[in-house]
C-alpha cells in the first residue's frame, strides 16, 4: 500500500478511502504521505460504520460474528475516530458515513491522485465502487484496493461466479482462500490481469476509461509505526527476498 505513494512521485496527494473500519489502513496511508510527500496531502474516508454480514456469514467464526457485533455497537466508528487522532501532521483525514455510490456527487468537484476500495467484498458492491470511483480519480492517478488474493485468470472461474455474494471460499485451482466477489469484479472492470502484491491490487488510470497495468516489480514503502513488533518481523520474512540478493530491510 505504502509504496504506491512513492509510485505517485508527487510532492503533495489527495487520497480517497473506501471501507476505512477502525482506522489502520487511514494511519498507514497518512505514514506513507508523512514519507514521500513533503508537502504532505489528504485522505478521505468513505464508510458507512454498519454491519453488513450476512446471518450466514456471522456463524461462520468470530472473526465475523465480533467485526458484526463491532459495527453493531458503534465500537468500530469510535475506534476509527481515536486512532486517526494519531495521524501524521500534515496529512488532513476527514470522514464521510456513508458507502460510495450514494456520496459520489458530492465528490465529483474534486479529483483524487489515489482511490483505494476496500469496503464491501459482494461483487455488485465491488463493482459498484470501482465504477463511481473512476469517476472521481483524475487522469494519472492510481485505483487499487485490497483483498484480491486470487486473480481471475488464476482460479476455478466458474466457481468464483457462482458465489457473488459469499465473502470467503476456497479454490480447488490454487489451494488457497480468496473473495470471489473482488476477484470477479475486478476482472470484469478492467477485463485483464492487474498488479497485485499480498492482496493488494493497483491500476493506473490514463485517460476516462482506459487504464495501464504498472510493472512494478518493487516499491519502496514503510512498515507502518502502528504495526505491533510481531507484525514488522513477519513482514520482513515475507518482503525480503531470498539471498543473495540484497534484503528490503525496513521497506517494500
Amino acid at each position: 500500500m505504502s509504496s504506491l505513494i512513492k509510485h505517485l512521485k508527487q510532492d503533495s496527494v489527495r487520497i480517497l478511502e473506501i471501507g476505512s473500519w477502525v482506522g489502520t489502513s487511514a494511519l498507514t496511508w497518512s505514514e506513507a504521505i508523512y514519507s514521500f510527500c513533503p508537502k504532505g496531502g489528504s485522505l478521505l474516508c468513505v464508510d458507512p460504520w454498519k454491519p453488513y454480514f450476512t446471518e450466514q456469514e456471522t456463524r461462520q467464526g468470530d472473526n465475523y460474528s465480533g467485526m458484526q457485533e463491532a459495527a453493531d455497537i458503534g465500537l468500530a466508528y469510535e475506534l476509527f475516530l481515536h486512532n486517526i487522532k494519531f495521524a501524521a501532521p500534515n496529512v488532513k483525514i476527514s470522514h464521510i458515513r456513508s458507502t460510495l455510490p450514494e456520496c459520489s456527487d458530492l465528490l465529483r468537484q474534486d479529483g483524487y491522485d489515489l482511490i483505494y476500495i476496500d469496503g464491501s467484498h459482494h461483487y455488485e458492491d465491488v463493482l459498484m465502487d470501482i465504477t463511481h470511483a473512476n469517476m472521481l480519480l483524475r487522469p494519472g492517478g492510481i485505483m487499487c484496493g485490497d483483498d484480491l488474493e486470487v486473480q481471475y485468470g488464476d482460479c476455478n472461474q466458474e466457481l468464483a461466479r457462482s458465489h457473488p455474494t459469499t465473502d470467503w471460499i476456497h479454490d480447488p485451482l490454487t489451494t488457497g482462500g480468496y473473495h470471489p466477489g473482488v476477484t470477479t469484479a475486478v476482472y470484469d472492470y478492467f477485463k485483464s490481469r492487474v498488479w497485485s502484491q499480498f492482496g493488494t491490487w493497483a491500476a493506473l488510470k490514463v485517460d476516462a476509461n482506459t487504464y495501464a497495468i504498472p510493472k512494478w516489480e518493487n516499491g519502496e514503502g514503510i512498515l507502518p509505526q502502528h504495526f505491533p513488533e510481531t507484525a514488522h518481523i513477519e513482514a520482513k520474512k515475507i518482503l525480503s527476498p531470498p539471498e543473495p540478493k540484497t534484503s528490503f530491510g525496513n521497506f517494500y
